[in-house]
């Protein structure tokens, strides 16, 4: 027995607040503009870094019928992504970043066969999206000997990569190929001089545009990512 998907329409707070966090990415897109054009010659040297961990992700159903809704469960996936810190001044810095991470939800469901109805069996269903995700950091650190604690924020970019939902056959190859959405973080680094720097990061990722759109339902990611990192 499949779980049944429907939609729903956006209610007018929704979409107020989808107009803020869209008016938000355009505000730090010209703070990153900014940024850009006005170089420090004292800021640190280009490094590189790989960073890996765990991200936890949840999906925001939004039905046109609030009556069939089903309580989502978190899942546990994979996220790697390799990244470039660009100094502008010697405690801001630009972050590009691309790597692959593992969004999507689950739920539990209740199914009875047709050779014995009266048995229910509690099944839990696993829907996961694959991909590739570019997100645009700028970087907030304070200095310090060893160890620096530092915020991320900034735009970002996903390429769905594979898509795999057990809970409905009806979303199968409807997720969007592009969504676009923004991150938040903070972490610490611990600097070896010369040889490297260590991290530890947190991040909040979230989805503006929708990851899919069956004109019944839909479907936004969100994400924390619990990571470490190396830069070189």
């Amino acid at each position: 027995m499949n779980t049944c998907l429907y939609h729903s329409r956006r209610s007018p707070a929704r979409s107020q607040f989808g107009n803020g966090r869209r008016r938000w990415i355009v505000a730090l897109s010209c703070v990153l503009l900014t940024a850009w054009l006005v170089p420090d010659a004292k800021a640190a040297p280009l490094v590189f870094g790989l960073k890996a961990g765990l991200s936890i992700s949840t999906q925001e159903y939004d039905y046109e019928n609030d009556v069939l809704t089903f309580e989502r469960d978190p899942r546990t996936g994979l996220a790697v992504s390799v990244y470039a810190d660009f100094p502008i001044t010697p405690i801001i810095s630009l972050q590009p970043g691309v790597g692959y991470i593992q969004r999507g939800s689950k739920i539990d469901v209740v199914q009875t066969s047709e050779t014995d109805p009266d048995r229910a069996i509690h099944r839990e269903l696993d829907d996961r999206i694959d991909y590739l995700s570019m997100p645009l950091y700028v970087k907030a650190v304070l200095p310090s000997p060893k160890y620096r604690p530092y915020l991320l924020a900034g735009p970002r970019l996903d390429w769905k990569i594979n898509d795999d939902s057990e809970s409905s056959t009806l979303l199968a190859n409807r997720y969007e190929t592009f969504v676009y959405g923004g991150s938040v973080g903070a972490g610490l680094e611990y600097g070896y001089g010369a040889v490297g720097t260590v991290i530890l990061e947190f991040a909040y990722q979230f989805d503006l545009s929708d990851a899919a759109d069956m004109g019944g339902l839909t479907i936004r990611n969100q994400s924390f990512l619990f990571l470490l990192g190396y830069t070189f």
